[in-house]
């Protein structure tokens, strides 16, 4: 008969079992597990990316083991076992590679990868839905049919995993933004000066009531009280600033958030279409205003995609033609100026300005006579007309041409340019600039017919004063010489108006020089009225010629100017 324990022995109990009765509140640990898990699904799949470059990479190995086997425990602590299940048989897959300093195959990475968006889609479900769930059978078959011992180690090819949907920014770009606790002093510090100065200014005003009251006040009391409330108006005006720089500053993300998703998506589609491509990136710590980076992602996934398919020739033509098989493909961003360019550059075939041609005659988008005063590089741009392509057929992955009218207008919506290089046999580079930020834009205010209207000058090059007898006509249209050069040249009034606008002699008239990327062209205009950094606000869907604007804005006299688009206004004044 065993004997009984004694009173003071510790009991073996089973796992788990002093937590039975207790109850968890998930919703407060969820938001915590949520990012951990997000940073941690994100830094695998980039590991793995990473050990398709270098397989023999053992601490980036070590480092996707931990961080699958650090998942696995928070999702089984938080009770998420289909999660927890998932990475810890990726654990497994993964030990035979790490312990035996086996190279991680493509084929191998192609079963990881699919497994993390097995993981990356339950995660997303218990956003929404905490009991969510989904059949993680395929994924977890993948690991154990794999074979590790055939050459390349072949994976059971009749199991998937759930297909990749398109890399997007996190929805926390948009959303929620983390603020540095200095950040926040910095603005507290900032309202508490504006209070200030907006006290100051209420007790001038007071006492300017005050004293509106008597008969009469001495100009040696009008003078001290005009330099008293100056000073007031001028140290809010600095606060001002300081306050719009520092919420600018807190806006601006480094375009890492935005180029963090390419190496997988080009990684995908080389596997896919069977190319070699080296694919590299820099400039990520470049500063980019939040709603832009959210909003160019979309127009950049459409450019790698067609850059890949269709830019890049197959190692076989590569070699034919007496080219590296592996492609290159580069994005790249950089500060100029204020503003901030993105380049897209890769190696393939180019853009034959002669096939373009061709093809845009055939869809009725040029005339016989449009074509013929084409240049090779007015040509290549018409890949960004409307239903433009230079195949009959688009592939599944995408289409040259196709849906490149879209990527420019989404980037001329942000007040961005988009311009490109290409020389057939040697490759293309797409060149974007964008404003640094959305939150504010600089203007000229212009008189037109009795309407103020706002001119950003994000692509002005200069103003300058001409004489109208200057101006002369070409084929029908006004061009201004200037430096050996020809530009084309409108009459803002006459755009805007649908009148002719013929040139007057023997008067000055200011004349903004345009330049978006390699097109340049002339504004003329009656007058200019100031220069002003405003904020633009939206205009609703009915408003007239709306092709002409972009929003509107307030002058300063207080009234509504509706804010030009100035690639509509080029457009019309014949620049290509």
């Amino acid at each position: 008969m065993d004997s009984e324990p004694e009173a003071d022995e510790p009991q073996e109990e089973e796992p788990g079992e002093e937590f039975e009765d207790m109850e968890f509140d998930l919703s407060e640990l969820m938001d915590e597990y949520v990012d951990g898990a997000e940073e941690n699904i994100k830094a695998i799949m980039d590991g793995f990316v990473a050990l398709e470059k270098n397989p023999s990479d053992l601490e980036i190995l070590f480092d996707v083991f931990r961080r699958a086997h650090g998942m696995k425990g928070s999702a089984g602590m938080i009770g998420f076992t289909d999660i927890s299940e998932v990475t810890h048989k990726l654990e497994d897959f993964l030990k035979e590679f790490y312990e035996n300093k086996k190279p991680l195959t493509p084929n191998a990475v192609d079963v990881a990868l699919a497994v993390m968006d097995t993981v990356a889609a339950l995660l997303e479900g218990k956003k929404e839905n905490q009991d969510f769930t989904m059949d993680i059978e395929p994924a977890i078959n993948m690991m154990k049919t794999f074979d590790f011992d055939a050459e390349g180690g072949q994976p059971a090819p009749a199991v998937s995993a759930p297909s990749t949907p398109a890399p997007k920014p996190a929805k926390e770009i948009s959303e929620s933004i983390r603020i540095r606790i200095n950040k926040v002093d910095e603005l507290m510090m900032l309202a508490g000066e504006l209070s200030s100065a907006k006290i100051m200014i209420k007790e001038h005003l007071g006492l300017l009531g005050r004293v509106s009251a008597r008969k009469s006040v001495s100009r040696d009391w009008l003078r001290d009280f005009y330099s008293r409330i100056g000073s007031s108006v001028s140290l809010m005006d600095r606060e001002v600033d300081e306050m719009r720089n520092a919420v600018l500053s807190i806006r601006l993300l480094p375009l890492s958030n935005l180029f963090s998703q390419f190496p997988r998506l080009v990684r995908d589609l080389t596997r896919k279409l069977g190319k070699k491509i080296d694919y590299s990136e820099s400039g990520g710590e470049t500063l980019l205003d939040r709603q832009i980076i959210e909003k160019m992602n979309e127009p950049l996934i459409h450019m790698i995609r067609n850059s890949i398919d269709h830019g890049i020739e197959s190692p076989e033509e590569r070699e034919k033609n007496g080219k590296n098989p592996q492609g290159t493909l580069r994005l790249s961003a950089f500060n100029d100026q204020g503003k901030i360019v993105l380049v897209l550059e890769d190696d393939g075939a180019g853009i034959n300005g002669g096939i373009v041609k061709r093809k845009a005659l055939e869809k009725g988008i040029i005339s016989e006579e449009e074509a013929e005063k084409l240049s090779e590089k007015q040509a290549q741009m018409l890949i960004f007309s409307p239903n433009f392509s230079t195949r009959d057929e688009a592939t599944d992955v995408s289409g040259r041409g196709v849906g490149m009218d879209a990527v420019k207008k989404a980037v001329e919506t942000l007040q961005g340019a988009f311009d490109v290089e290409s020389e057939p046999g040697k490759g293309t580079k797409f060149i974007i600039t964008l404003p640094l930020t959305m939150a504010s834009t600089p203007v000229l205010f212009i008189p037109v017919t009795g309407v103020t209207v706002a001119f950003p000058t994000v692509f002005m090059e200069k103003v300058i004063l001409i004489n109208e007898n200057s101006i002369k006509m070409e084929n029908g249209r006004y061009h201004l010489s200037m430096a050996n050069e020809n530009l084309p040249l409108c009459f803002l009034e006459a755009v805007l108006t649908d009148k002719s606008r013929p040139p007057a002699e023997e008067k000055k008239i200011p004349v903004v020089i345009i330049s978006i990327g390699s097109r340049r062209g002339a504004v003329a205009m009656n007058e200019i009225s100031g220069q002003k950094e405003v904020v633009v606000k939206p205009l609703p869907s009915n408003v007239l010629n709306a092709d002409f604007w972009t929003g509107a804005a307030l002058s300063p006299s207080g009234q509504i100017a509706p804010v030009l688009n100035i690639h509509s206004i080029m457009s019309a004044c014949g620049v290509r």
